[in-house]
């Protein structure tokens, strides 16, 4: 009875992380029309503009670009995000009080600079304090906590929304 529960599961499992790949991926790898050993590829074509070219990764960085100062750190625990997704690279939680939920950010932090979508948050992530998914422990462990540069590119869940320089004032320190 456990073992035929046990197989069902992992089986329902295996569809949801092809599916999830094929969401993510925005394409199907393999798939058979039921027919002898027939089988084909297929890409799935964006109606959507392209994005515009992201600026390099390697320049100099500055409030005035709407770069901001944060601070780092990881986490590798499996499970759903707040957002009801399943953590995984490319997630960050963070103080939906400064980042919505949603938002899309750049984030300059060596090897783990790019492109994140906040998706979760913590019960210790507050203000400008940001946590980055690994998948693994050690990797976790090696990043540690360190001092990163962020910008807002979409300022939560809207995706028409496109920032402006005006955006990032909100949570610009006073001096």
């Amino acid at each position: 009875m456990y073992i035929k529960k046990s197989i069902l599961v992992a089986l329902i499992l295996i569809k949801l992380a092809l599916v999830a790949y094929i969401l993510v991926e925005e394409r199907v790898i393999l798939a058979n029309d039921g027919t002898e050993n027939t089988s084909f590829y297929l890409e799935i074509q964006s109606t959507e503009p392209p994005l515009p070219q992201m600026t390099p990764l390697n320049r100099v960085v500055s409030e005035e670009d709407g770069w901001l100062p944060f601070e780092a750190t990881a986490y590798c625990t499996f499970g759903i995000t707040k957002t009801g997704v399943w953590v995984q690279r490319g997630i960050i939680a963070v103080d939906p009080s400064v980042i919505p939920l949603g938002s899309i950010v750049e984030i300059q932090a060596g090897p783990y600079s790019g492109l994140y979508t906040a998706m979760d948050t913590g019960a210790v992530i507050k203000d400008r304090l940001i946590d980055i998914y690994m998948p693994s422990w050690e990797e976790a462990v090696r990043f540690g906590r360190q001092s990163i540069k962020m910008r807002v590119i979409r300022k939560g869940w809207n995706p028409g929304f496109h920032v402006d320089a005006s955006l990032a004032d909100g949570l610009r320190v006073e001096r």
